[in-house]
């Protein structure tokens, strides 16, 4: 792991948050950090084209089982701090607002029309209204 990586994600808003989040624990967000990075670098080799991975599958069950939610929920925020930044080589696909991982980017498109129509609409309407 390179120290800027970490260092980084520690001026997030995840970062921000895993300090918050680890403020009362013995554990703190840059072991977690390194925690992360050095297990999904190690099953990344072994995981499946196109299956779609939890971040809970993508560690050992005895670690994540001793985790407190706190630490769970940092793991999250670093794993996808850095499959956001290309630390790791995975892509992030959500489904019903939970987040997956897999080897392969998606395949379904994204068409962001609908929220420039939005937008225009809103716009105009506040024009018309003599709002600037």
């Amino acid at each position: 792991m390179k120290k800027y990586d970490f260092d980084d994600f520690t001026c997030t808003s995840a970062g921000r948050r895993a300090n918050t989040l680890l403020r009362d624990h013995e554990v703190k967000p840059e072991q977690i950090f390194c925690k992360v990075l050095a297990d999904v670098t190690q099953i990344l080799p072994h995981l499946m084209d196109d299956a779609k991975y939890t971040t809970q599958m993508l560690f050992d069950p005895d670690i994540w089982e001793d985790w407190t939610m706190a630490e769970v929920r940092v793991a999250g925020m670093c794993l996808a701090y850095m499959v956001r930044n290309d630390v790791v080589k995975l892509f992030r696909h959500r489904r019903k607002g939970k987040a997956f991982y897999s080897t392969t980017p998606s395949t379904e498109s994204v068409d962001s029309r609908p929220i420039r129509i939005v937008r225009l609409r809103r716009a105009a309407r506040k024009n018309s209204n003599g709002v600037a």
